[in-house]
């Protein structure tokens, strides 16, 4: 296909643009981002339209989603869990490795019982003390002790074999 037109890049559109919104999603996990990164490389896919191939614009289409979108979590600098050898291995694999990695890290924490999860997000992203969780959730500090033990075990078993998988890829 190539896009000399208006016409064409709204061909273009109605045939790409709800796949390349999934693979952006699934990036950056958010939904009305994934739209707007994908709309942004539709509006530089207009103005390469000279620039380009017939045969290669979908895969250079699907290649440029992936990219903004993996720029995208660069610029953000989203929070691992605080280990160092998630963050040396981070750095010294590439954006897409990391994209997926933090995935992984999300999908262990949303695996969390709701109480928990909420608890270890409250210690280790919004770093209040367990006084202050104790206190914002009408709970003892004891609970929010063995709130932060269990999830740091679920996480464990759970990102062992990802860490595993990871470093010996």
């Amino acid at each position: 296909m190539k896009i000399d037109t208006h016409q064409d890049l709204k061909i273009f559109f109605d045939s790409n643009y709800r796949n390349a919104v999934i693979r952006a999603n699934r990036i950056v996990q958010n939904q009305a981002t994934a739209e707007d990164l994908v709309q942004d490389c539709l509006i530089k896919l207009w103005e390469q339209k000279d620039r380009l191939q017939a045969g290669s614009i979908e895969g250079y289409f699907a290649t440029m989603v992936r990219n903004k979108s993996i720029d995208f979590l660069r610029k953000k600098k989203p929070k691992l869990i605080g280990t160092d050898a998630i963050q040396i291995a981070a750095e010294d694999n590439s954006s897409l490795e990391l994209a997926e990695l933090q995935a992984k890290i999300n999908k262990a924490i949303d695996s969390l019982p709701e109480r928990c999860r909420e608890v270890f997000v409250l210690s280790r992203f919004e770093n209040m003390s367990y006084k202050e969780i104790a206190e914002s959730l009408v709970i003892s500090p004891k609970t929010v002790e063995n709130h932060i033990s269990k999830a740091l075990k679920v996480l464990t078993t759970a990102l062992n074999f990802i860490l595993f998988l990871f470093f010996f890829k």
